[in-house]
């Protein structure tokens, strides 16, 4: 197959490099695969990209719409960062492709569209045509409010809004399918996260003697360090026997928070923020870790590549039970239960504070787990058999659009309910009978 494969492609972005991982998986299995790069502006510092595979930018085929001719199809990562997701959402209408959908939670990505000078009513009829009129009125009224987040979470996470875009869909774990075969009129499929660890680690410091915690990822309420902190504080076992480093860019007003809760317990000498670092620092804090909690709470990434990559560096993986973390097998990472954090956490972490054994057990049976599970030629395999259901859909969609342009003649926008209500017939009498997932379901 021929792919156009969009995706950001900052340094930072872990979906960069989830997508240069693939794009070299792609190509050994035979396929041609263009990166496009959907960060708004042109980017002067990303990821190396695989030989012969780009990056080109976004608007390359607003400047050249017959450019795409050249592939058999177009598959978009998206993300619920507008900036970085830009492109997509400029290039995704006009011509159709899979979705990948790496984040549940979208509604940061919608309101970016939302505010780049779509008209209210319209953005209005998107969010009652998935949720209904009260959840619209109420979603609107809440915006900048201090309980939008956890609501939206619950009530309008906007997935499906771009799953009903997509010719066929992909999560990334079991819990979040049924939103996207919810909006996607074509296939959906789970296919696994493609992460790697550098091969060669990098060279360990000296110990201290102390066993290390590590946190990696943005850093907000979401993933738990305050939890994490004041279980620290309140273990005598803990605060005498650990350190724990929490990486990961975080905003001044949080930092300042999270420095006085630390000051206040006086735990200025075993926790330390170390905020956003570069990828050999990064692998070093890896290296050097004997734990690492991987806690989020509500999950809202389709799959954490912080943590994937902790167990492929073989450690000991403290993870929430819910979302991504939940689809983890119980034996190979140890779950916290969000109705009793604290408690689980406390005995999770002196159980493998206190015991090397069992931190050895746990972070051997992670690696090998997820290197297969996670492995980039897996990933491809495992998708490639929705790509060429996609592909042979393509010509329905491209029929679709050309209804597409009759109803815009007639002022009917993208986003109206007759438009859903029209792909939905056309799939009835052309598509019906084909599975919505891989699996069947």
């Amino acid at each position: 197959m021929r792919i156009a494969w969009v995706t950001p492609y900052q340094k930072s972005s872990a979906i960069a490099r989830f997508s240069r991982l693939v794009a070299e998986a792609f190509d050994s299995r035979g396929h041609s695969i263009t990166l496009i790069a959907s960060d708004r502006l042109q980017l002067t510092e990303n990821h190396p990209p695989p030989a012969g595979t780009g990056p080109l930018h976004w608007s390359f085929f607003e400047l050249y719409p017959a450019a795409v001719d050249a592939y058999d199809l177009v598959v978009y990562n998206i993300g619920d960062h507008y900036e970085r997701n830009f492109g997509s959402l400029r290039l995704i209408d006009r011509y159709p492709g899979v979705c990948i959908i790496h984040d549940v939670y979208l509604v940061d990505l919608f309101l970016g569209w939302a505010g780049s000078g779509v008209q209210r009513n319209v953005a209005h009829s998107v969010v009652s045509s998935l949720y209904g009129e009260n959840v619209a009125n109420q979603f609107w009224n809440r915006v900048g409010q201090p309980d939008f987040f956890e609501w939206s979470v619950a009530e309008a996470p906007m997935t499906e809004w771009i799953a009903r875009k997509a010719l066929a869909a992909v999560a990334h774990a079991p819990f979040y399918k049924r939103r996207l075969t919810d909006g996607c009129a074509g296939p959906v499929s789970v296919v696994a996260l493609a992460y790697d660890a550098p091969k060669t680690l990098p060279v360990v410091r000296d110990k201290t003697g102390s066993v290390r915690i590590l946190t990696v990822g943005t850093v907000n309420k979401t993933n738990r360090v305050e939890s994490v902190i004041r279980t620290i504080a309140a273990s005598p076992t803990l605060r005498d026997r650990c350190e724990y480093d929490i990486v990961g860019q975080i905003e001044t007003p949080y930092k300042i928070a999270l420095q006085a809760q630390i000051e206040d317990l006086k735990l200025n000498r075993t926790v330390r923020l170390h905020g956003y670092i570069d990828d050999f620092e990064l692998g070093n804090r890896f290296a050097e870790s004997d734990i690492v909690c991987s806690l989020r709470l509500p999950a809202l990434e389709g799959a954490s590549a912080s943590c994937i990559e902790a167990m492929l560096y073989g450690k000991a993986v403290l993870v929430m039970d819910t979302g991504f973390y939940s689809s983890i097998p119980s034996d190979i990472v140890l779950k916290v239960r969000p109705t009793d954090e604290i408690e689980d956490l406390r005995q999770n972490l002196e159980m493998l504070v206190l015991n090397a054994g069992k931190r050895q057990i746990l972070s051997g049976r992670a690696k090998d787990w997820a290197e297969l599970e996670y492995a980039p030629d897996a990933y491809v395999q495992r998708i490639e058999p929705l790509l060429e259901a996609a592909v042979g859909e393509r010509p329905l969609f491209e029929a679709l659009s050309q209804i597409s342009l009759v109803l815009q003649t007639l002022r009917v926008q993208s986003e109206d309910l007759i438009v859903r209500q029209i792909g939905s017939e056309f799939q009835k009498l052309f598509c019906s009978g084909k599975p919505r997932g891989q699996d069947g379901l």
